[in-house]
């Protein structure tokens, strides 16, 4: 899984290199660049252009070691590889956004325009839709997945709360790229935001009443 993750990673990596090499030569020395934009798209947060290089680009390749080392260290490995899928999914997705992030930044440096935030939010609605489905069949890790006191310690808890929040987050990304074709770019990065976060909320929720309904469960608190 590390080397598959690793391998997947290489391009889009060698892209975001790529990106921060042309905006360290295209951009003047010490101009600011735009970084952070609200939700309509308007710039209100700037970075000197070495700092923004730099640090975007040793996130990117921080995050790819983190990912990878994380696997060593994870006590139910097994599970987590046979989780693979959804780990890897997460991983490169995540690189994939930061590629897509920087070339947006570069773009609005470079010609003064605001971006659209379907630049943003329709890459990371396709990302939930991705991990939401198989989110729902990754198997008890303590590193990916809807990780409580409650799922860890019940397979009938975890499969319950994975499954709701992996087909809760599918439903909000498919949700949010239709709110953006036919209402607004806003509303689209507004249910991408407010799905996400319900997802995760339910996924707690459910692992708890899981948890109870669960015979089988050990972790003496609460058992009655």
């Amino acid at each position: 899984m590390i080397k598959k993750g690793l391998l997947y990673s290489a391009p889009v990596l060698a892209l975001i290199a790529a990106l921060t090499a042309y905006g360290w030569f295209v951009i003047e020395p010490g101009d600011l660049m735009p970084v952070h934009f609200n939700i309509d798209g308007e710039a209100d947060g700037y970075m000197q252009k070495e700092k923004y290089l730099l640090l975007h680009a040793g996130l990117a390749f921080g995050l790819t070691a983190f990912f990878a080392f994380l696997p060593l260290i994870s006590p139910r490995r097994d599970n987590l590889y046979k989780s693979a899928a959804f780990y890897l999914s997460g991983w490169v997705g995540v690189l994939i956004i930061l590629a897509g992030v920087e070339a947006v930044v570069l773009h609005a440096a470079l010609t003064g325009a605001s971006p659209s935030m379907k630049v943003v939010s329709l890459p990371v609605a396709a990302l939930l839709i991705v991990i939401g489905n198989f989110m729902a069949k990754t198997r008890s890790n303590w590193i990916a997945g809807v990780r409580t006191m409650w799922t860890l310690s019940s397979e009938h808890a975890w499969k319950a709360a994975n499954r709701t929040t992996g087909w809760l987050f599918v439903l909000a990304g498919l949700a949010s790229i239709a709110a953006t074709f036919f209402i607004t770019e806003k509303t689209g990065l507004i249910v991408l935001l407010a799905g996400a976060l319900t997802a995760g909320f339910a996924g707690v929720i459910v692992s708890y009443f899981a948890w109870r309904a669960d015979p089988e469960r050990h972790g003496a608190n609460g058992d009655s």
